[in-house]
């Protein structure tokens, strides 16, 4: 084994280097942009991004819901009216 071998044998067995997650306070490795414990991004912009386009999601099905609901409530009413008239002038 020569000098080479075994300066990059102890560089490879040195501890990396460590942060602090900024939202679970664990170790995480220093490079890493996202916390494998809780998950969250450590740039505080890409977790701000990836909940406004969590709420913008949400906020986008809950509208399509509402319009589900409310053409229905139109289409049954259209049909009320269109079977009375209908008995209206049958009599």
């Amino acid at each position: 084994m020569n000098i080479e071998t075994k300066n990059s044998e102890s560089q490879s067995l040195s501890p990396l280097k460590t942060l602090t997650c900024i939202y679970c306070k664990e170790k995480i490795n220093d490079g890493s942009s996202k916390c494998q414990h809780c998950g969250n991004y450590q740039n505080k912009l890409k977790n701000w991004l990836s909940d406004i386009a969590f709420i913008t999601s949400f906020v986008m099905i809950l509208i399509a819901v509402a319009q589900t609901i409310i053409n229905y409530r139109q289409m049954k009413e259209s049909e009320k009216e269109r079977v009375s008239e209908n008995r209206g002038t049958q009599y």
